[in-house]
């Protein structure tokens, strides 16, 4: 039966996403650092989904640009923290879309006519696919959870929804600990 095992499925994947948010909150609990917190999230997402890098950007509206504090790669990806980089750089479009609070998805960015044309800074950077969760605040881009494939990927819905509860997770445990 097609749609027992499709419900199957959906509760395996609402299992496996509640037992990582649970992994998440312990892990992030025992810190008081924001830095530690965003560099946990960021590895913790980056070896459940598989991928080449994680990283938070911290968004300046006013200059365009992002600033990566910290990321997460696999063994012998390069990291990018530390860096800053202009956000049209990587596609206007897809930088609307973030303005506007919409995630996005892009299985190739060499073929998404979003970033088509500015494949030579993903290409710096080692990117082929990427996934974006945008954290808007006081109605302006405020933060960015980047996540990096250095190969095409098609993107899971369940995938897009982990990424988005763990922004918002991390983005709580970020304020908890500059409170404190």
């Amino acid at each position: 039966n097609d749609a027992l095992s499709e419900k199957v499925q959906q509760l395996e994947e609402v299992r496996a996403s509640q037992a990582f948010q649970l992994a998440l909150a312990d892990r992030i609990r025992q810190l008081g650092n924001p830095d530690e917190v965003t560099a946990a999230a960021c590895e913790l997402l980056g070896r459940k989904l598989g991928v080449s890098r994680v990283l938070y950007a911290e968004v300046d509206d006013e200059r365009g640009t992002l600033f990566i504090r910290r990321d997460w790669t696999v063994e012998g990806f390069a990291s990018l923290a530390g860096q800053t980089k202009t956000m049209d750089d990587f596609g206007p479009e897809m930088i609307a879309d973030l303005r506007a609070g919409r995630a996005v998805v892009n299985d190739d960015v060499a073929r998404d006519p979003r970033t088509a044309r500015y494949v030579d800074a993903f290409e710096k950077i080692g990117v082929r696919a990427d996934l974006l969760v945008p954290l808007i605040k006081a109605g302006k881009l405020h933060v960015v959870l980047t996540i990096h494939s250095a190969v095409t990927r098609t993107w899971q819905l369940d995938e897009l929804r982990l990424a988005q509860e763990t922004a918002e997770r991390t983005w709580s445990a970020l304020e908890a600990a500059q409170a404190q």
